[in-house]
């Protein structure tokens, strides 16, 4: 422990990955907040013995684009909008596999300003928000070919530049993370004895660690916005080209020559390049464009035919009503032509009844008086 004893170490705080991962976040929770305002921010996940799909760092991950995500509404407001995203990941075995490409083929990360770390031929895919941006990278981590130990590092661009200097990758992807223009977060992870199940973390692996920690601790950098414009940049390329075209003019001599000739033939190579980006830009903005307007179309579509059907509904049930109404209005009137008639050959039948009733006491009132008067004759 003498290499330990030298030297004295302050982290920001020690934690649980498996049950206090949100305190870990809340650490880098104002680095992920400068996202939307076009500043890159590099996590670091150091673990000696885990690949980097296990759960826990998938868990960190997912959080991550969850958090990103919420920032980018936040600065969005209420509009709604797709976000293009890149999935990358460089391996211990120095190869950058993209998630987004169900080939599984190996590419290659450069260096190109002002983007910094690129990967070659990386598929970019629009998605509305965190949920669908953590399924593709779940369904991505299916598709690697076969996971690597220790640390992977995240980064994407649909771009090409300048090729590493050598041929291991990832050392290179982690020294331009730390010292290039980017915000960084450092995770490491370790067991130590006796605190959990798995294999402990050893001396040698500790000691890199805090080394790297110590490194990323004392390490100072400016960090600057990367705002992105293609028109600026193509200005920019033609602007320096036309300063080396006058450098040519001017007569220089044969090496100077050279160096303005090669100088020129990279800016022209970057032209292109940025030219290939701003036309797939293009033309992905006009796919985006088409695809809304096919939304919008359906919806017209969708609320016409709605309307129609609202109005063949009500015009239905009017005459629904209506009919009902004039079945009703026609057995009311039969009914009360019914009721008129019986009314009527009641007030007949008691008239009638009335008649004979009337004849029958004249009658009785002639009969009497005809008895009456046969009495009066025949007495003495």
């Amino acid at each position: 422990m003498d290499a330990v004893e030298e030297s004295c170490l302050t982290v920001d705080g020690i934690f649980r990955l498996d049950a206090e991962q949100e305190k870990i976040l809340e650490l880098a929770r104002p680095q992920l907040a400068l996202v939307p305002l076009g500043y890159s921010v590099s996590l670091l996940l150091w673990g000696p013995h885990g690949p980097g799909t296990q759960l826990p760092f998938q868990s960190i991950v997912w959080q991550v684009i969850d958090i990103v995500f919420r920032e980018l509404e936040a600065a969005g407001g209420d509009a709604q909008s797709l976000q293009t995203v890149s999935l990358v990941q460089v391996s211990a075995h120095e190869e950058a596999w993209d998630l987004l490409r169900p080939d599984g083929r190996a590419l290659q990360v450069m260096d190109m300003e002002p983007l910094g770390l690129v990967v070659e031929e990386a598929m970019e895919i629009a998605v509305p928000d965190a949920q669908a941006a953590i399924g593709v990278y779940a369904r991505g981590l299916g598709a690697l070919p076969a996971p690597a130990d220790g640390c992977w590092a995240t980064r994407g661009a649909p771009a090409t530049g300048h090729p590493l200097p050598d041929t291991r990758c990832l050392p290179w992807v982690v020294e331009r993370l730390l010292e290039g223009n980017s915000l960084t977060f450092l995770l490491l992870c370790v067991t130590l004895p006796g605190v959990a199940a798995g294999p402990d973390t050893s001396r040698a692996e500790i000691l890199a660690a805090l080394g790297l920690a110590q490194r990323v601790k004392t390490l100072a950098k400016t960090i600057s916005a990367t705002l992105w414009d293609p028109a600026q940049e193509v200005t920019a390329r033609r602007t320096e080209i036309r300063e080396l075209r006058m450098e040519l003019l001017a007569g220089a001599g044969l090496p100077e020559q050279k160096t303005a000739v090669a100088r020129l033939r990279r800016a022209l190579r970057e032209l292109q390049w940025d030219t290939a980006r701003w036309q797939q830009e293009v033309a992905m903005l006009g796919l985006r464009l088409e695809a809304a307007q096919r939304k919008q179309e359906a919806a017209e579509w969708d609320l016409e035919a709605s309307l129609q059907s609202h109005q063949q509904e009500r015009q239905a049930c009017r005459q629904r009503l209506l009919q009902v109404l004039g079945d009703q209005q026609r057995l009311a009137e039969e009914q009360r032509e019914a009721l008129d008639r019986q009314y009527r050959e009641l007030l007949q039948e008691v008239l009638r009844d009335a008649v004979e009733l009337a004849a029958r006491n004249q009658q009785l009132r002639e009969a009497r008086g005809l008895g009456s008067a046969d009495a009066t004759t025949q007495t003495p």
